[in-house]
């Protein structure tokens, strides 16, 4: 019973550490896109960060920062916060993206970065986090962060 007992916890380590790994490998080429529901460059921005993301060399997270719930509630098809939306997510097959609305992880990450102005690109490549401010970033930036 104790050979049994001690198996099953190396075993269930052993798959705690596989699982740590396989976050930390997905980590490399994750573009984060920080955005607001008021932040006037975000529809572009998202529009850039879904054309390197069709490229297929990364992956973009969306992470929406809230201040002001009202703003969130009553989006038309005017406001930044839906153009956003429809140009992360128009492009997929089938059409959608997968944004949290309290998004935690993505909040710690933002503070950690000390991300200053929105919209906001992340690239977090080779063990390196890159920080590019605004609505444009090119293929030859993302180049620049691998190195």
């Amino acid at each position: 019973m104790e050979r049994i007992l001690a198996a099953t916890f190396l075993l269930g380590g052993a798959l705690g550490q596989a699982e740590r790994g396989s976050a930390a490998a997905s980590a490399d080429g994750t573009l984060y896109f920080f955005f607001s529901p008021d932040t006037p460059g975000a529809p572009a921005a998202a529009k850039t960060a879904q054309g390197l993301a069709s490229q297929g060399k990364i992956k973009v997270r969306p992470v929406l920062l809230v201040e002001d719930w009202k703003t969130f509630r009553k989006p038309t098809a005017e406001s930044p916060l839906y153009k956003t939306i429809r140009e992360l997510g128009g492009r997929g097959d089938p059409p959608g993206v997968n944004i949290g609305v309290f998004d935690e992880e993505g909040l710690r990450l933002a503070r950690a970065w000390k991300l200053t102005k929105l919209p906001a690109f992340v690239l977090v490549a080779h063990g390196k986090a890159h920080v590019v401010y605004g609505s444009k970033l090119s293929v030859d930036e993302l180049e620049e962060c691998g190195r």
